[in-house]
């Protein structure tokens, strides 16, 4: 019997988690490179005041979702705030996350994130360098 995960692997396809988890935070650096009169932008900051706490397990919020996804990349909520204010940095990092997702590491050398050029230039050569299982 063959599975999906099976053919996932085969096929070198993302797995559903992963893609949902990278356009998430797609989604994320897109808000926060908004101006912070929009909506949406508010929404993200917005910390209700008179709030009660309803018994039981605290419900899952988006902002909590994308703490997890960070979690995974290695940032805290600070480090990518900085990293939405350059497009492209924040791109090669959701790429990165899709790529960790997968349960592959990367280099030691792209495990820290940093704003700079020469990570952009090694983590999209390492990128284009990964080997696909062969039939």
């Amino acid at each position: 019997m063959i599975t999906n995960k099976t053919v996932c692997e085969t096929t070198g396809q993302d797995t559903l988690e992963s893609v949902i988890r990278e356009r998430r935070l797609t989604w994320f650096g897109h808000v926060y490179r908004t101006d912070s009169n929009r909506i949406a932008r508010q929404a993200m900051d917005w910390i209700p005041s008179d709030f009660k706490k309803k018994r039981g397990r605290p419900r899952v919020s988006w902002t909590l979702t994308i703490k997890k996804d960070l979690d995974l990349l290695g940032l805290t909520w600070e480090e990518a705030l900085d990293l939405t204010k350059d497009r492209s940095d924040w791109r090669d990092c959701t790429a990165r996350c899709a790529f960790t997702a997968q349960g592959r590491t990367l280099p030691v050398s792209l495990r820290t994130v940093s704003s700079d050029l020469t990570f952009r230039r090694e983590l999209k050569t390492f990128l284009f360098n990964i080997s696909f299982p062969d039939n």
